[in-house]
């Protein structure tokens, strides 16, 4: 077995939030304000892309009773139909999107039913709770709305009303505690004043309708990772102490890649081609959905191959300060279209290392603050995270406020002691553990020892998942 794995025993952790995301009400014409600028990852991926020439598909559901002595319509096609409605005297049409629709509506008494649907399947994340809001819900409160349900798992969220509102309703979805960002994204959100609110609308007696989560389309994204296909680039913002993929937080769940077979070394033996064949289906089967390297990832092939996996990149582009600091313009700009890209990394526990290159503290925060603006100059969309040995005191907060996400790497033994309080205290931006863990090499025994390294991984890792906001 090569060494690939051995920076792998040392996690990169879920991304660490303290609380929920305080929000304050605004007027009745929207939902509170949030920054529409960025969270962390959430388990499997749900299926992106429909396949436009299979046979059938599963379909969508049959057709219910029309809403009135019109013609109902058929059931959403591909894996299974979102909530459809038939007619009294003939079936509805069967869905065309993606595969063979749904089965034709059976026809049945008038009802005044109303099933409003949410397409999440090319959201970053499976959400927990999905919920409609408004006005009509106690002014926008986001406890208050109707909770949707899920109940087959094929990623479309379905509320009904029965009977259906008599008057037009203006809505917005909220996927775990997230509220859309329709702010001129089409004429889906028609109640807008076109810079602080865009809601939905449905009018009344419009009949059921299915939606796509934080946008005007459709979900018809191809089949690549875990946000769509190469070419579309998932929105990726920063909201408090949470990173949002599309609007959706975003629960990350991570190792350090760094695949130097045995016998060679860092950096001169990295082989990311040579080893993300083996190594990308293992963090798969593993839960993994974001790596974070200590070189840049340049080959686009690799990416490819991580994102079919569904698997993002936190990738370094600035680690060694005897590099000038305008070198990150053209690695930013060689991936920077590529969607597997979730953030850009500067720097390695700098604080103790000097960026590998000698440099005091202070020359250290200087070298990083003009590689971060570099960085931003370049790709203005995404975010810029830094490594930190431990955590950073609040003079060096201060003095970077163009970092967006701080990453620590703390090694304490089995606990962290007070290291989130300590944090929160000093910072409201997000937080991940860049490194932790244990030795798999046992220095008591002089033998290695991983079932130790096991039981303080899954220790450790537990009590990250346990300060979690996600």
């Amino acid at each position: 077995m090569n060494q690939t794995w051995t920076a792998m025993a040392v996690m990169l952790s879920t991304i660490l939030f303290f609380g929920g995301c305080a929000v304050t009400k605004s007027d009745e014409t929207g939902p509170p304000a949030t920054d529409s600028s960025m969270s962390c990852a959430d388990g499997t991926q749900p299926p992106c892309g429909r396949d436009e020439d299979s046979a059938a598909g599963s379909g969508g559901d049959t057709g219910g009773a029309a809403t009135s002595a019109d013609l109902g319509t058929g059931g959403v096609g591909g894996d299974s139909g979102s909530m459809s409605a038939g007619a009294t005297d003939a079936g509805g049409a069967a869905g065309q999107d993606g595969g063979g629709g749904g089965t034709a509506g059976t026809g049945g008494a008038e009802t005044t039913a109303l099933g409003l649907s949410l397409d999440v399947r090319c959201a970053a994340t499976s959400p927990r709770t999905v919920r409609l809001v408004g006005p009509k819900w106690n002014n926008w409160d986001p406890n208050s709305g109707p909770v949707a349900s899920d109940d087959n798992s094929d990623g479309i969220w379905q509320v009904a009303f029965d009977p259906a509102p008599e008057d037009d309703l203006e809505y917005l979805w909220n996927v775990d505690g997230a509220y859309e960002d329709l702010i001129g994204l089409g004429d889906c959100a028609p109640s807008t004043d076109g810079a602080t609110y865009a809601n939905r609308v449905w009018p009344a007696g419009a009949g059921s309708r299915t939606d796509t989560y934080n946008t005007c389309g459709d979900c018809d994204r191809g089949t690549g990772g875990a946000g769509g296909g190469a070419g579309d680039l998932p929105r990726i913002t920063v909201d408090g102490r949470r990173i949002l993929i599309d609007g959706m937080p975003f629960h990350m769940k991570g190792v350090n890649w760094n695949p130097v077979p045995r016998g060679r070394v860092h950096p001169a033996g990295l082989d990311y081609a040579g080893l993300v064949g083996r190594d990308a289906p293992l963090m798969e089967a593993a839960g993994i959905n974001v790596v974070r390297t200590y070189e840049t990832i340049l080959d686009h092939a690799v990416l490819d191959a991580l994102w079919a996996r569904g698997i993002y990149v936190m990738s370094t582009v600035y680690a060694w300060g005897g590099a000038p600091a305008d070198s990150v313009i053209a690695k930013v700009a060689a991936t920077r279209d590529h969607p597997a890209i979730l953030m850009w990394a500067v720097g390695n526990e700098w604080n103790y290392n000097g960026l590998y290159s000698g440099m005091s503290l202070n020359q250290s925060i200087e070298r990083l603050n003009d590689v971060i603006r570099l960085v931003k100059e370049t790709d203005p969309t995404r975010p810029v995270a830094t490594v930190y040995g431990e955590v950073p005191s609040r003079a060096v907060i201060a003095r970077m406020p163009e970092v967006d996400v701080w990453g620590l790497n703390v090694y304490r033994g089995i606990g962290f002691g007070d290291l989130f309080d300590v944090f929160a205290a000093r910072s409201e931006k997000p937080m991940f553990l860049g490194e932790y863990g244990a030795d798999a090499y046992n220095a008591n025994t002089n033998s290695e020892d991983q079932p130790a390294q096991a039981e303080a991984t899954r220790e450790l890792t537990q009590l990250i998942i346990n300060e979690s906001t996600i």
